[in-house]
Order: structure tokens, then sequence, then C-alpha cells
């Protein structure tokens, strides 16, 4: 899944076919907006249903990470010796 980030120009043209009343400045803050998800999706390998974890997610639960309630944070489960 190597796919480009949509450019801000393409996202406003789709824009104003779905929303052809919006001034300039509501596309252009909607298309950044978008932009904006579209690469923390990206970057986050996030997946679109939400069936798997993100790749953050599934880094810690490699690491042997558990939310069970404990008050531990990532670093500790990490160092944690058994």
């Amino acid at each position: 899944m190597n796919e480009a980030v949509s450019s801000i120009a393409a996202i406003v043209e789709g824009l104003k076919l779905d929303y052809p009343k919006l001034t300039h400045y509501e596309l252009l803050s909607r298309a950044v907006e978008k932009q904006r998800n579209e690469i923390l999706i990206k970057g986050l390998k996030i997946s679109p249903s939400g069936k798997h974890p993100s790749s953050l997610e599934a880094i810690s639960m490699q690491l042997g990470f558990k939310n069970d309630g404990m008050n531990i944070n990532l670093v500790d489960a990490i160092t944690e010796k058994d």
C-alpha cells in the first residue's frame, strides 16, 4: 500500500463537485483537513474499517504490552524484567 497522498488541488476539485455552495476558504480548509487525515492514516497504518490494530498498537502488542488496568506505560512494559 504505497499510495501517494492526494494533492490539495485535487481534493478541492472533488469537494467543489460535491459541495458547490462552499466558499473557497471553506473548500481549502476542508481539503487541508482531509489531506492531514490521509497522511495520518497512511503514516500510522490505520485500518479504515478498524478491524486491525494501528501500527503503534501492533508494535506494542508484539512487545508484550497489555492494557489490563495497571498503571504502566509502554516504556515500563518494555524494560520490565520477568
